[in-house]
């Protein structure tokens, strides 16, 4: 059987045929994007030209460890049913989502370290992915959740905007 095409899903690997759960299509395919982060960067490699740096590699992972910890929480107790004890649900949401906040600050601190964007544009960068996480402590979950996928999308632009990739 080959894996080829099988895409991440609620449970695991889902076929490429099945048709995504209602509202869950979005989400999944800009996790499985930023998951896949890690091998694009070692593609840099592959294809010849110099290693990727360090940072980028580490700014990489964070964000897919982050993404992961995030994706899982909404499906924890539907996970829970089927059986699927990963690391999410062994965190709880709660634990999950401090654990995202903490990988997403390192990525962000990471981001700006290296990749050094101007002084505004790192102050701002770090403003609003601070300022997102510390929402994301104290909100309910759901708004957690939300608060922290915009501080990843902030990541995310920083990494786009270093010109690395």
């Amino acid at each position: 059987m080959a894996l080829r095409g099988l895409v991440p899903g609620r449970a695991g690997l889902r076929a490429p045929l099945q048709p995504p759960a209602e509202g869950d299509a979005g989400l999944d395919r800009a996790v499985s994007g930023v998951v896949r982060l890690p091998g694009r960067v070692r593609q840099h490699r592959a294809a010849g030209s110099p290693a990727a740096p360090g940072w980028l590699v580490a700014a990489a992972a964070l964000l897919a460890g982050a993404a992961h910890l995030l994706n899982a929480v909404p499906d924890l107790a539907d996970d829970a049913a089927t059986g699927v004890h990963g690391l999410p649900h062994r965190l709880g949401a709660r634990g999950s989502l401090l654990a995202a906040s903490g990988l997403l600050l390192a990525a962000t601190l990471t981001l700006l370290a290296a990749a050094r964007p101007p002084l505004w544009a790192g102050l701002a960068a770090l403003a609003t992915t601070a300022g997102l996480i510390v929402t994301g402590w104290y909100a309910a979950p759901r708004t957690a959740f939300r608060a922290l996928l915009a501080a990843a999308a902030v990541d995310l632009v920083l990494l786009v905007l270093s010109g690395a990739l």
